[in-house]
């Protein structure tokens, strides 16, 4: 089974992370803050997690983490900033400014970039397996 490594860099309002597989970094991620594991509200507990391909949906076909801790339907899927997640990983090619409004009433937000681009090598690499490990680790625990 191949396991994908996760590492989080947790910030006031938003974390950040990066996903290696093999320890060749991989896709960026994006995810809320850690708010005590509040379902909606925050980013899930790190630990290592088989995740199954499933048919989302919201989402379409994407990996979901298994037996998480007080939460369900984690998934690992395509979208920019913390309008697109309510606790699941979204991926990007690059952490960056996320754009959005009217071209006269535009506002800024931290985010993922190519998000599309970075779901479909993440999921080329995990070969549509069924199942995958991703194991994750904080990096700045002290932060959370």
């Amino acid at each position: 089974m191949k396991v994908f490594t996760m590492l989080r860099y947790y910030q006031k309002g938003f974390t950040l992370g990066s996903m290696f597989l093999n320890e060749i970094p991989l896709v960026n991620t994006f995810e809320p803050p850690w708010v005590n594991n509040e379902h909606n509200l925050s980013c899930f507990p790190q630990g290592l997690y088989v995740a199954k391909y499933v048919n989302s949906p919201k989402h379409g076909w994407c990996y979901e983490l298994q037996d998480v801790p007080g939460r369900d339907e984690i998934q690992v899927h395509i979208g920019n900033d913390l309008a697109d997640t309510s606790g699941c990983v979204l991926v990007g090619k690059y952490h960056g400014l996320v754009w959005k409004g009217r071209p006269w009433a535009r506002k800024s937000t931290v985010g993922v970039l190519e998000s599309r681009v970075a779901f479909n090598e993440f999921m080329k690499a995990a070969g549509r397996d069924r199942e995958i490990q991703i194991e994750v680790i904080g990096v700045n625990d002290g932060i959370k």
